[in-house]
């Protein structure tokens, strides 16, 4: 036994557990507990019930429409998003969708200490990488989205993991069972039949929902009829400015400008696809309770991004807007307070050093994130004060207590938006050029200026200048 559990051993204590659960494109208001939207998710309730939730957890964004590749990436590695790999000199493109060797895992961690480390659900990044980090897994699914032309969620085409395996597209093979009770199956099979029950775990349980294509099993969409959904204050038939990225594939899903119905319609399919996968996560924790794993497991929720669903007359996830770069993350197990929720500012992959630390093990020294211990312990405990968020080369955001500052640079087009999201948290009225709003600005914008240089951020010439 490695030197992790045979201490532990000796004082007696067992060593702590830990589940990572990712929803895909869960953005941060869709818990029924918030009380923002009317969606159902009781399990997921429970989670906030019972442990500490993090009210203000963003991505820091992504280089393109596939936000999913470097949230991924970054919440494995603990890496900020222009560190996931090197910069082509030519073109200044940084490469974010490899889990790169040099950078230390979380379950590369837990794995050298002991720890069986398991694996289910979607892998967007490079292949090679799942052998490294995990000992055990079930089905995986590489790739952004289950296609429509294949029946979707209903029919994922998944491999099945093996450790010798370089998963070549021939072992692709179709399962007909929906994803997230696919993705659950293999996490319970695990917890109950093939785990070493000598030996602690750490488990990575990625679901694909609710991604698109939002269609769920007909029980879950007869919860929602679609004219009795509101819509959300900041519908817009069409967004009022060009973002630079309003063609992008989500944002075709539906028609411009948007309607009412169809919006309500979207929004009935979303909730449908939310309640269905909190279902899947009840059954996991079930069964860590019917195995006698709750009081040595800690339980992590969190998201890979937002979604828009109608908000500012987008669809997808493009943009810098708090519906797209903010996500659910809630912390449950011991140690934690039950029913708390902070505010401070944190990112996603903060994730990675926390879950290491609540289990005593070190944390590598390549990963930039920060650890949340801190945080979930103390109230009071500030872990970043500037929040900064990026998309393409075009917008970027930045956060100073309650104030918000987006900006934009399309075709040589410079655009701003300033928002008080204490008063303002729907994001519908811009204060610029109202009295005052200059000074602000300027302020937001060093702190803009300051984190771009910082973060190695490509972009910066385009938003300041070389």
């Amino acid at each position: 036994m490695l030197a992790t559990l045979a201490l532990a051993t000796a004082l007696g204590t067992a060593p702590l557990n830990v589940v990572v659960i990712l929803t895909d494109d869960q953005r941060r208001t869709a818990v029924g507990a918030l009380g923002i939207e009317p969606v159902k998710t009781p399990n997921m309730d429970a989670l906030y019930r019972d442990g500490t939730g993090f009210a203000n957890c963003y991505t820091m964004g992504g280089p393109h429409g596939a936000l999913c590749i470097p949230s991924r990436a970054m919440l494995m590695t603990g890496r900020d998003l222009w560190h996931l790999g090197p910069r082509n000199p030519k073109t200044g493109k940084v490469d974010v969708g490899q889990v790169r060797p040099e950078f230390k895992t979380w379950p590369e961690v837990f794995r050298a200490h002991g720890y069986q480390t398991f694996f289910t659900g979607k892998w967007h990044n490079n292949k090679d990488a799942v052998d490294r980090l995990f000992t055990n897994g079930a089905a995986i699914y590489f790739g952004g989205m289950h296609r429509y032309e294949t029946n979707g969620h209903f029919e994922p085409r998944i491999h099945w993991f093996d450790p010798n395996s370089a998963y070549p597209e021939s072992d692709r093979v179709k399962v007909e069972t929906y994803s997230s009770v696919l993705f659950a199956n293999g996490a319970i099979d695990f917890l109950t039949t093939k785990r070493d029950k000598t030996k602690p775990f750490a488990m990575y349980i990625a679901f694909t929902a609710p991604h698109d294509p939002r269609k769920a099993p007909q029980k879950w969409h007869d919860m929602y009829p679609p004219d009795k959904i509101p819509l959300p204050p900041n519908f817009m038939p069409q967004h009022p400015f060009d973002n630079g990225d309003l063609n992008v594939r989500d944002e075709m899903l539906v028609p411009h400008p948007r309607t009412p119905e169809r919006i309500q319609q979207e929004l009935s399919d979303y909730y449908a696809m939310v309640s269905e996968v909190d279902s899947e996560i009840g059954r996991i924790l079930d069964t860590l309770r019917s195995q006698g794993l709750d009081d040595s497991t800690l339980v992590v929720l969190i998201g890979d991004n937002g979604l828009a669903v109608g908000q500012h007359g987008l669809l997808g996830k493009q943009s810098v807007y708090e519906h797209s770069q903010g996500m659910p993350l809630v912390f449950r197990g011991p140690g934690v307070p039950a029913g708390q929720m902070r505010t401070t500012f944190v990112y996603h992959h903060d994730v990675a050093p926390t879950v290491l630390a609540m289990a005593g093990l070190p944390i590598p020294k390549t990963m930039e994130a920060k650890s949340l211990v801190g945080a979930i312990k103390d109230p009071n405990i500030v872990v970043r004060s500037v929040m900064y968020n990026s998309y393409q080369n075009k917008q970027r955001a930045v956060h100073i207590g309650d104030w918000k500052l987006i900006r934009y640079v399309v075709d040589g087009v410079a655009t701003e938006q300033l928002f008080n999201l204490a008063k303002d948290p729907w994001e519908m009225h811009s204060e610029v050029g109202t009295p005052g709003s200059d000074s602000l600005i300027a302020r937001l914008n060093e702190a803009l200026r300051r984190k771009m240089k910082e973060d190695d951020d490509p972009a910066y010439d385009i938003f300041f200048g070389k």
